[in-house]
């Protein structure tokens, strides 16, 4: 991504998922130097921050929709450069499950619970389009 360019990665999740965000700027001509937002499909902001190199957090969608993450380098740097790894895991393909329950503070039974939920609500709605 070149100074002044914005990328988005648009994802459709369904309701109650659980997602883990991670990302990290592989090439940068100067550090912290991008900016990320990711927004839920009605706009409201899930996480901002502000000249950072990277980053990681969680969070369990509230309505079903497409979720938004931009990168993008500040408006007056036009001539810097920067590649960005990025890492979003969903639900039961997430397989740091203790992890999330660290950043959480979620015990263990609420936890396995919670990966048990996830793996329904997949399920249920697999069968479900399938009628």
């Amino acid at each position: 991504m070149e100074g002044m360019d914005t990328k988005c990665l648009l994802e459709d999740l369904w309701e109650k998922s659980l997602i883990l965000i991670q990302y990290h700027t592989l090439k940068s001509e100067s550090p912290k130097n991008i900016f990320v937002r990711v927004s839920s499909p009605i706009g409201k902001p899930l996480h901002h921050q502000e000249q950072v190199s990277e980053g990681e957090f969680s969070f369990t969608t509230q309505e079903k929709g497409t979720y938004v993450a931009c990168f993008w380098i500040p408006h007056g740097h036009k001539d810097r450069k920067a590649s960005v790894d990025l890492e979003w895991r969903t639900g039961v393909a997430d397989k740091d499950w203790s992890a999330i329950a660290r950043r959480e503070k979620i015990d263990g039974m609420k936890l396995f619970a919670h990966s048990l939920h996830s793996v329904y609500l997949i399920m249920h709605e697999m069968l479900w389009h399938k009628h």
